[in-house]
């Protein structure tokens, strides 16, 4: 049962990042890029290497564009395009994820966004640079689609920054609240999370999932850095009792 709030209090908005915070790639018999690639010979006719790889956390628009100009595509080519990329990569993940899993739960983000969906005080989103379509799927891959019918994502946007300062506008309109800065916490596992939650002057937490190491995201001072979202400090912020 959800637990009562006061009446006219504002809820919180929490936005976790998707890959590396609350799931990580265990598709071994597929190159983690493959995906990449195959969206970008489908799109453009190119076949790259592993130069995509080193764009984490870069919104899809952005770094799709930064390897595809190196190999002369040009940018009304590469915008009339990029819906195509998108989809070859959705249809590429959806092929291969029928048959092996290609990313699996991280289990302590999966208990805080089970105990955060049951919660009356808070709104849960995504903030993610992924395209809406792969984002979304991954999420459905990974039985999280339930939790997240709000999302913030990278198909037009250059910067993370830029997905995150959509998120008052666009949270207004679906959640009917306006939200003040101090009511969003952004969650994620890179320092793009913590400088677009910082941007946006909202509450950061940081955990050590992904690829960054602890030294990395503490130079970017998020307010939290953690080894697991079920930290007792992380269970407090947020209003939730361990």
């Amino acid at each position: 049962m959800k637990k009562p709030i006061q009446a006219n209090k504002p809820k919180k908005l929490i936005l976790l990042d998707i890959d590396g915070t609350l799931i990580s790639w265990v598709g071994k018999q597929v190159h983690g890029l493959a995906r990449f690639q195959h969206g970008m010979k489908i799109a453009w006719g190119i076949e790259v290497g592993d130069e995509i790889g080193k764009f984490e956390g870069v919104p899809e628009w952005k770094s799709a564009w930064e390897v595809v100009k190196l190999y002369g595509i040009s940018r009304p080519k590469y915008e009339k395009n990029f819906p195509v990329y998108v989809e070859a990569m959705h249809a590429f993940l959806d092929m291969h994820g029928k048959i092996v899993p290609l990313y699996g739960q991280i289990p302590d983000a999966m208990n805080l966004v089970a105990d955060l969906h049951n919660q009356a005080h808070v709104h849960l989103g995504v903030l993610s640079a992924n395209a809406e379509r792969t984002g979304r799927w991954k999420l459905q891959h990974c039985n999280l689609h339930e939790f997240f019918s709000f999302g913030l994502w990278g198909d037009n946007a250059e910067t993370r920054v830029e997905i995150a300062q959509k998120v008052f506008h666009k949270a207004q309109k679906f959640f009917r609240q306006n939200f003040l800065s101090r009511d969003i916490v952004v969650v994620g596992d890179t320092i793009h999370d913590i400088q677009c939650g910082k941007a946006i002057g909202a509450v950061t937490i940081a955990v050590k999932t992904g690829g960054h190491t602890r030294e990395q995201l503490y130079e970017k001072r998020p307010d939290l850095l953690v080894d697991s979202l079920m930290d007792e400090r992380v269970l407090s912020l947020l209003g939730l009792k361990k």
